[in-house]
């Protein structure tokens, strides 16, 4: 995705005495901010879907909390249920969406780890291009064996 501006800048750094000789560093930093300029674009649009998204999943703690308290009093006020047992179910949802937010706010970790985790099963699965012989090793051994105690009578 970088490699160019990767490449401009390894240059520059890599010349860094032929680039300040030659004044040229408003040149390449003005290159080196031109190749970013569509990787930074696409990075703050999804910074903001990023940002939406954790920002639901941090808060779906507060309300499941809320709507327990809610639904807790109501059963209070009715009788139904005592209120020993209402604070329990709601510390059981309040980890459960903890732990629910958690793994969201993680998801675009863990899409980037899958992309990885396949790119390394299909580097390792790879057939590569040029086939030994069966047995190329034993055959290499055994034929050095053969030339060097070959006996003359």
């Amino acid at each position: 995705m970088l490699e160019a501006s990767a490449k401009l800048a390894v240059e520059a750094i890599g010349n860094i005495r032929t680039v300040v000789s030659l004044g040229c560093e408003k040149v390449f930093m003005e290159q080196y901010i031109k190749e970013l300029l569509p990787y930074q674009k696409m990075a703050r649009k999804k910074s903001h879907y990023r940002g939406i998204i954790v920002g639901l999943a941090r808060s779906l703690m507060l309300f499941a909390y809320v709507a327990g308290i809610r639904y807790g009093i109501n059963l209070i006020i009715s009788g139904d249920c005592p209120y020993g047992t209402i604070f329990i179910v709601c510390e059981v949802m309040i980890v459960g969406t903890w732990s629910v937010g958690n793994a969201l706010s993680l998801s675009p970790n863990f899409q980037k780890g899958l992309v990885a985790a396949s790119r390394i099963i299909t580097l390792l699965e790879r057939q590569p291009v040029v086939q030994n012989m069966p047995d190329a090793l034993n055959f290499l051994w055994i034929n050095m064996l053969m030339d060097r105690t070959s006996i003359d009578v």
